[in-house]
């Protein structure tokens, strides 16, 4: 009985192997770019469906009494089940093996970078979804209370209303000193379910490619300009200062974000997970040489690449969207 690896001509043998090289160098660097890994909870599992624990209570220390108590995790909590996604290419391995041909031109790295990207991509449209939290829903009484990430009715403690709400879904006029100000006044405002301030501020602004540039122009610029009307009139005396905000929140582009007026500001340190992303990690390899069918019939090799994916939001807390009008 023939051994199928020897079945694989040398040349074949060769261009698929150069295929799976570059494709895994290209990933690993890809991947180590997803702007949605630095302030969403990733975990890697292979998994069909994972629930996800979603405290409602806060941590903190009391002063020991007796009867200690301790708090429950799953008083409310996430689930989510993988989705597989695919990309390959095939070839006649009569081209492949022809003495004029030079390589894959360059597919499997961008298969490998459209594989990082997919995160990227899932998480652009979760936050422009805005769909109701699974936090507000209590799969015990099937009661829901059909709040959306980004709202400005967000309980404090779902459990006390006597703690008030928060609201995460804000306008400005530009991303300037006044927008930023603002949102740190709000994030350092924000409670935990135990009444007492989260100490959140900004870290991250997600920007559409659209306002890229107006937000570097705040961001990275060193001195501010304001306008003074004299008298409530003209004429206008023209002050400068230095720009208070630059180097305090780091600027990520997410270029798979489709509204060109929305921005948004995280606090990646609060481990508050805005969102959870799970997936199989590298993606799953399947090579088609000449001993596969897809040979037999149609004189074609192959290669295709398997990924397991799944995301949804997560808590409100360190998160803004602001609209810029």
């Amino acid at each position: 009985m023939a051994i199928p690896f020897n079945m694989v001509s040398g040349d074949s043998k060769r261009a698929l192997e150069e295929f799976s090289t570059e494709f895994d160098g290209s990933f690993l660097a890809a991947d180590s770019e997803a702007w949605s890994k630095f302030a969403g909870l990733w975990k890697t599992s292979n998994a069909i469906r994972t629930t996800y624990p979603v405290p409602v209570s806060a941590a903190g220390y009391v002063e020991r009494k007796g009867d200690d108590k301790m708090r429950s995790l799953y008083e409310r909590s996430l689930s989510m089940k993988t989705r597989e996604w695919v990309d390959g290419v095939q070839e006649l391995a009569r081209i492949v093996e022809a003495p004029d041909f030079i390589g894959w031109a360059g597919e499997p790295a961008r298969i490998a970078r459209e594989a990082a990207r997919l995160p990227d991509i899932l998480v652009a449209e979760m936050l422009e979804a805005n769909a109701n939290l699974g936090f507000y829903r209590d799969e015990q009484t099937g009661t829901d209370l059909a709040i959306p990430l980004f709202s400005s009715v967000h309980p404090v403690n779902i459990f006390d209303g006597s703690l008030g709400v928060f609201d995460n879904d804000h306008s400005a006029a530009d991303i300037d000193a006044a927008m930023m100000a603002a949102a740190f006044t709000r994030f350092r405002a924000k409670k935990g379910s135990n009444g007492k301030l989260m100490r959140l501020k900004p870290t991250h602004m997600v920007v559409p490619g659209a306002l890229e540039q107006a937000a570097r122009d705040f961001l990275e610029i060193d001195l501010q300009r304001y306008t003074i009307l004299e008298g409530g009139v003209g004429p206008n005396t023209q002050l400068t200062a230095n720009n208070r905000f630059k180097g305090i929140v780091q600027l990520v582009v997410g270029e798979d974000l489709t509204s060109e007026t929305q921005i948004y500001l995280l606090d990646a340190t609060a481990n508050a997970y805005p969102w959870i992303v799970q997936s199989t990690g590298t993606p799953e390899q399947i090579t088609y040489d000449k001993t596969d069918a897809l040979y037999k019939d149609t004189g074609r090799i192959g290669v295709k690449y398997i990924l397991g994916l799944a995301c949804a939001a997560a808590l409100p807390h360190a998160i803004e969207r602001i609209t810029i009008t």
